[in-house]
């Protein structure tokens, strides 16, 4: 297992509607085997990683980035920087991430509209929790999955999984 694969590491970006802003989560992802190649794949391997409040009553975002490892402290928020310049709510959800890539190795921008969000809500609310596939925006092979908690009337997400074409 490694964090860093072909000299990059990955983090999740994530819109939070409460703040209006996105959130960079500052743990990377692993690799359990950094010597595959397209597709590589990388995991979250505990909840206390992220575990974070989404509301399902909104379009939501997600975009995962990579980062050359020599760049890596720096650009990550950088990269954060010109997510939160995107002001307007047509910017928020159609992110012109080929403006963006001077920052970043890799970008791909995963989303979700208000009724797969509730959709989402009403299937973790009816088990307790369910899982939920989406595909990229720049290349619908790469794929994030994110585990979705149900508690108190609250949506959590947690525990992503990707698979990219890189």
């Amino acid at each position: 297992m490694s964090r860093i694969i072909d000299n990059k590491c990955y983090y999740i970006y994530f819109w939070d509607s409460g703040k209006k802003q996105w959130i960079v989560n500052r743990q990377r992802f692993i690799f359990p085997n950094p010597m595959e190649k397209n597709p590589i794949f990388g995991q979250y391997i505990t909840s206390m990683w992220l575990n974070a409040k989404i509301d399902y009553k909104e379009d939501q975002a997600f975009i995962i980035a990579g980062f050359d490892k020599e760049m890596e402290i720096h650009h990550p928020k950088k990269f954060l920087k010109c997510l939160n310049n995107c002001n307007e709510e047509e910017e928020r959800y159609n992110i012109d991430t080929n403006n963006m890539s001077i920052h970043c190795s890799f970008i791909e921008y995963f989303q979700a509209s208000k009724d797969v969000m509730l959709d989402i809500y009403n299937e973790a609310e009816k088990k307790g929790g369910t899982q939920y596939m989406f595909m990229g925006t720049k290349n619908k092979e790469n794929e994030l999955q994110l585990r979705f908690d149900y508690a108190d009337n609250i949506l959590l997400f947690n525990l992503p999984d990707i698979k990219l074409y890189v």
